[in-house]
């Protein structure tokens, strides 16, 4: 299943940002990433032994999309380079220190219940605010 995530990563890495930089407006494609994401946590909660590879492939795809995606809209909100370089740095400083809390809440999470029910639905619930946030962030 690791492999297959990481297969659906490098798909939704290169293939999201190429169709991003092509238009104007990315939240169809924030969106698009956002869903399959969404599409593969519901399924590991509703049938985690029914398809296991496809939640796999589906999260692998929507987590690589989003992560590369965000590229696309540093070099298409920047004025210029430094502008560029300094909505990158925010951005990535800012992510990735909210992002780390993800781990180690899911952990706490699972550890107090005993399920991965409750950690599968905090991440849908991030992924709501996401698409939240990216209504805004997309818009060209």
């Amino acid at each position: 299943m690791q492999s297959l995530f990481i297969l659906g990563i490098a798909a939704g890495g290169f293939l999201t940002p190429v169709l991003a930089a092509a238009r104007t407006d990315q939240r169809p494609h924030l969106i698009a990433v956002l869903l399959v994401c969404g599409l593969g946590y519901a399924g590991l909660l509703a049938a985690p032994a029914a398809l296991p590879a496809l939640w796999a492939l589906l999260l692998g795809a929507g987590l690589g999309g989003g992560q590369a995606v965000a590229g696309v809209l540093y070099v298409k909100r920047g004025r210029d380079q430094d502008h560029v370089a300094a909505l990158s740095t925010a951005a990535q400083t800012g992510g990735y220190l909210i992002a780390a809390t993800g781990p180690a809440a899911a952990s706490v999470l699972h550890t107090a219940t005993g399920a991965w029910t409750a950690p599968l639905l905090a991440f849908l619930g991030v992924l709501l605010l996401s698409t939240v946030a990216s209504l805004r962030a997309g818009h060209g």
